[in-house]
Protein backbone atom coordinates (compact mmCIF):
# COMPACT_ATOMS: atom_id res chain seq x y z
CA UNK A 1 0.00 0.00 0.00
CA UNK A 2 2.65 2.55 1.27
CA UNK A 3 4.90 1.61 -2.02
CA UNK A 4 1.88 2.63 -4.25
CA UNK A 5 1.67 5.77 -2.58
CA UNK A 6 5.61 6.16 -2.74
CA UNK A 7 4.88 5.08 -6.80
CA UNK A 8 1.85 8.44 -6.56
CA UNK A 9 3.70 10.66 -5.70
CA UNK A 10 6.72 9.89 -7.70
CA UNK A 11 4.16 10.04 -10.66
CA UNK A 12 2.66 13.40 -9.39
CA UNK A 13 5.94 14.73 -9.38
CA UNK A 14 7.38 13.92 -12.44
CA UNK A 15 3.85 15.03 -14.03
CA UNK A 16 4.54 18.32 -12.32
CA UNK A 17 8.05 18.54 -13.50
CA UNK A 18 7.02 17.81 -17.33
CA UNK A 19 4.16 20.59 -16.96
CA UNK A 20 6.89 23.24 -15.59
CA UNK A 21 9.05 22.24 -18.68
CA UNK A 22 6.11 23.05 -21.11
CA UNK A 23 5.61 26.09 -19.31
CA UNK A 24 9.00 27.09 -19.27
CA UNK A 25 9.15 26.00 -23.57
CA UNK A 26 6.00 28.01 -23.67
CA UNK A 27 7.00 30.93 -22.11
CA UNK A 28 10.06 31.25 -24.07
CA UNK A 29 7.91 31.14 -27.41
CA UNK A 30 5.76 33.62 -26.12
CA UNK A 31 8.94 35.69 -25.57
CA UNK A 32 10.71 35.52 -28.88
CA UNK A 33 7.42 36.61 -30.55
CA UNK A 34 6.93 39.47 -28.14
CA UNK A 35 10.75 40.39 -29.81
CA UNK A 36 9.74 39.89 -32.95
CA UNK A 37 6.41 42.09 -32.50
CA UNK A 38 8.56 44.74 -31.14
CA UNK A 39 11.00 44.61 -33.86
CA UNK A 40 7.76 45.12 -36.08
CA UNK A 41 6.24 47.88 -34.38
CA UNK A 42 10.05 49.93 -34.27
CA UNK A 43 9.79 49.58 -38.07
CA UNK A 44 6.89 51.12 -38.43
CA UNK A 45 7.40 53.50 -36.40
CA UNK A 46 9.91 54.76 -38.11
CA UNK A 47 8.68 54.13 -41.45
CA UNK A 48 5.46 56.41 -39.93
CA UNK A 49 8.26 59.03 -38.75
CA UNK A 50 9.87 58.77 -42.08
CA UNK A 51 6.71 59.77 -43.77
CA UNK A 52 5.71 62.47 -41.44
CA UNK A 53 9.01 63.92 -41.62
CA UNK A 54 9.17 63.98 -45.80
CA UNK A 55 9.05 66.48 -47.59
CA UNK A 56 6.20 67.93 -48.98
CA UNK A 57 6.21 66.33 -52.72
CA UNK A 58 3.89 67.69 -55.55
CA UNK A 59 0.93 65.57 -53.55
CA UNK A 60 0.92 66.47 -49.99
CA UNK A 61 -2.77 65.49 -50.06
CA UNK A 62 -1.65 61.82 -51.17
CA UNK A 63 1.05 61.77 -48.36
CA UNK A 64 -1.16 62.99 -45.59
CA UNK A 65 -3.73 60.52 -46.53
CA UNK A 66 -1.03 57.74 -46.57
CA UNK A 67 0.36 59.23 -43.28
CA UNK A 68 -3.22 59.04 -41.67
CA UNK A 69 -3.66 55.29 -43.05
CA UNK A 70 -0.05 54.46 -41.79
CA UNK A 71 -0.69 55.91 -38.57
CA UNK A 72 -4.40 53.82 -38.37
CA UNK A 73 -3.00 50.57 -39.19
CA UNK A 74 -0.40 51.13 -36.41
CA UNK A 75 -2.88 52.15 -33.81
CA UNK A 76 -4.95 49.22 -34.51
CA UNK A 77 -1.59 47.09 -34.59
CA UNK A 78 -0.85 48.20 -31.32
CA UNK A 79 -3.86 47.61 -29.72
CA UNK A 80 -3.51 44.09 -30.86
CA UNK A 81 -0.64 43.65 -29.55
CA UNK A 82 -1.38 44.72 -26.17
CA UNK A 83 -4.46 42.33 -26.05
CA UNK A 84 -2.06 39.29 -27.23
CA UNK A 85 0.08 40.48 -24.65
CA UNK A 86 -2.69 40.60 -21.70
CA UNK A 87 -3.42 36.65 -23.15
CA UNK A 88 -0.24 35.37 -22.66
CA UNK A 89 -0.03 37.13 -19.52
CA UNK A 90 -2.88 35.48 -18.25
CA UNK A 91 -2.42 32.10 -19.42
CA UNK A 92 1.62 32.60 -17.71
CA UNK A 93 -0.81 33.45 -14.71
CA UNK A 94 -3.33 30.68 -14.78
CA UNK A 95 -0.27 27.89 -15.06
CA UNK A 96 1.63 29.44 -12.20
CA UNK A 97 -1.53 29.18 -10.39
CA UNK A 98 -1.69 25.41 -11.27
CA UNK A 99 1.73 24.60 -10.21
CA UNK A 100 1.26 26.14 -7.37
CA UNK A 101 -1.89 23.89 -6.47
CA UNK A 102 0.25 21.08 -7.75
CA UNK A 103 2.86 21.89 -5.47
CA UNK A 104 0.69 21.99 -2.22
CA UNK A 105 -0.59 18.29 -3.29
CA UNK A 106 2.42 17.25 -3.35
CA UNK A 107 3.59 18.86 -0.26
CA UNK A 108 0.50 17.14 1.69
CA UNK A 109 1.37 14.00 0.21
CA UNK A 110 5.31 14.38 1.47
CA UNK A 111 4.84 12.65 4.99
CA UNK A 112 5.09 9.67 3.14
CA UNK A 113 7.77 10.58 0.91
CA UNK A 114 10.10 11.82 4.04
CA UNK A 115 9.51 8.61 5.69
CA UNK A 116 10.96 6.60 3.27
CA UNK A 117 13.63 9.18 2.82
CA UNK A 118 13.87 8.34 6.19
CA UNK A 119 14.35 4.92 5.78
CA UNK A 120 16.35 4.97 2.81
CA UNK A 121 19.17 7.39 4.94
CA UNK A 122 18.85 4.42 7.89
CA UNK A 123 19.40 1.62 4.88
CA UNK A 124 22.52 3.82 3.89
CA UNK A 125 23.51 3.71 7.57
CA UNK A 126 23.65 0.36 8.17
CA UNK A 127 20.61 -0.33 9.32
CA UNK A 128 18.61 -3.49 9.45
CA UNK A 129 15.44 -5.18 9.01
CA UNK A 130 14.01 -5.00 12.33
CA UNK A 131 15.39 -1.08 12.77
CA UNK A 132 13.54 0.13 9.65
CA UNK A 133 10.50 -1.62 10.89
CA UNK A 134 11.13 -0.06 14.53
CA UNK A 135 11.93 3.29 13.48
CA UNK A 136 9.52 4.28 10.18
CA UNK A 137 7.02 2.13 10.81
CA UNK A 138 7.56 -0.66 8.14
CA UNK A 139 5.99 -3.80 7.74
CA UNK A 140 8.71 -6.68 7.29
CA UNK A 141 8.78 -6.72 3.35
CA UNK A 142 9.24 -3.40 2.85
CA UNK A 143 12.10 -3.17 4.86
CA UNK A 144 13.47 -6.22 3.59
CA UNK A 145 12.60 -4.71 0.00
CA UNK A 146 14.44 -1.32 1.03
CA UNK A 147 17.55 -3.34 1.93
CA UNK A 148 17.47 -5.56 -1.05
CA UNK A 149 17.26 -2.54 -3.37
CA UNK A 150 20.16 -0.49 -1.48
CA UNK A 151 22.18 -3.64 -2.11
CA UNK A 152 21.82 -3.54 -5.51
CA UNK A 153 22.55 0.14 -5.82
Amino acid sequence: MTSIIVWLASAALMLAIIALIVAIMTSRKHAELLERQQQRLLMLTEALGALENKPQTRQPAANNEAVTQLREEFEQWQRKQQHAIQQIEQQQQAQQEQFATTLKQLEQQEPEIKLYQRAAKLVEQGASVDDLMQACDLPRAEAELMLAMHKRS
